[in-house]
């Protein structure tokens, strides 16, 4: 019994070097923006070299596709990662040194002034007219930033804890209980119990509550007493 392997021929054209570029375009040292510019120049060249139904395709302007392929052709894959569009030329601040200088010394003695409030006082007290923002701008170059002081956060009500005094070391009941309060898992209803333990005798009170409020608290403390 024979059987005849059929053949399938394909006509097409090679890209010299597409396994070496398909490696490099999906290399993951690059950025995707890379890869996507690697996918265009790949696909310019497996069809015909067409620069117009490559843009059409990809939807990119002429420019765009000759720059990077021009930078590809001139260095290789590297020159497919973007690049800064910072200007060469930055326009550099034209106010004097010496408002800046006062801008400074007013800042460090007063941080808590705005730049709306020192430009007040700038053309009030020294009759120097500088916008609010060219101030902020002098600040931020500067680094004249402060950190604000925090206050702890504390309730008005509350009433402040009352600690062990240091070197106290009791000998008789009650002189010092241990209170915890532990939740307990009651199959979805919630319970909390209050635990008091006497450090002398290890006598144990335990209180079970519904709530966790300062009733019950108190409650739990009388059982003590």
């Amino acid at each position: 019994m024979t059987r005849n392997v059929g053949s399938q021929l394909r006509i097409g054209t090679v890209l010299p070097g597409a396994a070496s570029l398909a490696k490099l375009a999906y290399n993951t040292n690059i950025s995707f923006e890379a890869r996507q510019r690697m996918a265009w120049i790949d696909w310019h060249k497996s069809h015909g070299s067409n620069v117009r139904l490559t843009c059409r395709h990809f939807g990119i302007a002429h420019r765009s596709f000759y720059r990077y392929y021009n930078r590809y052709r001139r260095s290789g894959l590297t020159e497919l990662e973007s690049q800064s569009n910072r200007p060469r030329r930055v326009r550099q601040p034209t106010t004097p040194p010496e408002h800046i200088h006062l801008v400074r010394i007013l800042r460090r003695a007063n941080p808590e002034y705005s730049k709306y409030k020192l430009q007040v006082i700038l053309t009030r007290d020294h009759g120097i007219i500088l916008s609010a923002s060219t101030i902020g701008r002098i600040i931020k170059r500067n680094n004249l930033f402060f950190t604000k002081l925090v206050k702890p956060k504390r309730h008005p009500s509350r009433v402040p804890r009352l600690r062990k005094p240091e070197g106290l070391h009791p000998t008789n009941s009650n002189e010092l209980i241990e209170f915890y309060v532990k939740h307990l898992p009651m199959l979805g209803a919630k319970r909390y119990g209050f635990v008091a333990i006497d450090v002398i005798n290890k006598r144990t009170m335990v209180h079970v509550a519904t709530t966790i409020s300062s009733r019950q608290t108190a409650i739990a403390w009388g059982k003590v007493c």
